[in-house]
Formats: C-alpha cells, structure tokens, sequence
C-alpha cells in the first residue's frame, strides 16, 4: 500500500510541476506575443507618420490641424484665412494621397482583422 501511495503521489506530483511549467511557458509567450504586436504596431505608426510627413506642406498642415489637434474644417479655415471648401479639398486629397501610400499596409491590416475576428 505504501508502495502505491508513493506511486500516486510522484505521478500527481509529476503533473502537477508539468501544469506549472505550461502555465510559465504560456505567459512568456502572451507576453512575445504582445512584443510582437506592438513593435509592429510601433513600425506601422512609424510608416504612416512618414507619410504624412511626405505630404504637399499646406496639405500636411491641414491635415495635422484636423486629425492631431481636432480641429473643424471651419476653424482651420478661420485660422489659415482660407474658404472651408479648400479646408475640405486639401483634407480629401490628403486622405487619397495616404491610401494610395499605404495601400499595402491597409491591406495586411484589413487579413489582421479579418483572421483575428474569426
């Protein structure tokens, strides 16, 4: 009987320590996992401000003021003495020139949240 229990109590023991181990393996790689996801996020943010940097210079100012600051397309014409139709046109033709720019980088986030969600 002493025998069996010794037995029993080396293979509880045995799992319980191979329990522990996946569970440690598991959150070092969620924590590589989260690395990951952000030095991408961090390379992505990177791509995307130099673009914008790129832009025509009233066309990058416009957009800045509407996007970082949160201006309305009133206010940046006020400010810039400007009509709030070439507020909006030069806003417009920064959005297409970004797209246009980062078409591929849209694209792989578009699989990333199409895979993620499914």
């Amino acid at each position: 009987k002493a025998v069996y229990n010794s037995c029993i109590n080396y293979i509880n023991q045995t799992t319980l320590r191979e329990h522990h181990h996946q569970q440690i393996k598991s959150l070092g790689e969620d924590r590589t996992d989260l690395l990951d996801e952000t030095i991408h996020t961090s390379e992505l943010e990177h791509k995307i401000y130099n673009e914008i940097e790129k832009l025509p210079a009233q066309c990058k100012h416009i957009f800045k003021l509407n996007r970082f600051e949160g201006k309305s397309n009133a206010d940046i014409a006020d400010q810039l003495g400007l009509s709030k139709r070439t507020v909006e046109t030069q806003i417009s033709k920064a959005l297409r020139i970004l797209r246009s720019k980062l078409s591929d980088i849209y694209l792989v986030i578009l699989l990333i949240t199409v895979f993620q969600i499914v």
